[in-house]
């Protein structure tokens, strides 16, 4: 599965380490929403045995990034409080 999920991880929970890898940008979730957004995930790839594939790769920073922003021009400075890493790609584990 490949796609815009819209899903900030943040934080690898005790439970989603096999699920998570450990390249991530940001390790904060923005809002409620988005922590929402996270549980779904998580549990729709518990239940179908996913693992968030672009995340077991180390790739530069500025390559994690796929979503900046309101108000946020693409040259800014990085930084996890104005860009999130919301795409990912699915792979059986």
């Amino acid at each position: 599965v490949l796609g815009d999920l819209n899903a900030q991880l943040g934080k690898v929970g005790k439970d989603e380490d096999h699920i998570v890898g450990p390249f991530l940008f940001g390790k904060t979730i923005n809002n409620k929403t988005m922590t929402k957004i996270k549980e779904l995930l998580m549990e729709y790839c518990m239940t179908h045995n996913l693992q968030v594939a672009n995340t077991f790769f180390d790739y530069p920073t500025d390559s994690l990034i796929s979503y900046f922003g309101m108000g946020v021009k693409p040259m800014d400075e990085i930084a996890p409080t104005k860009f999130s890493q919301i795409d990912h790609i699915l792979a059986l584990q």
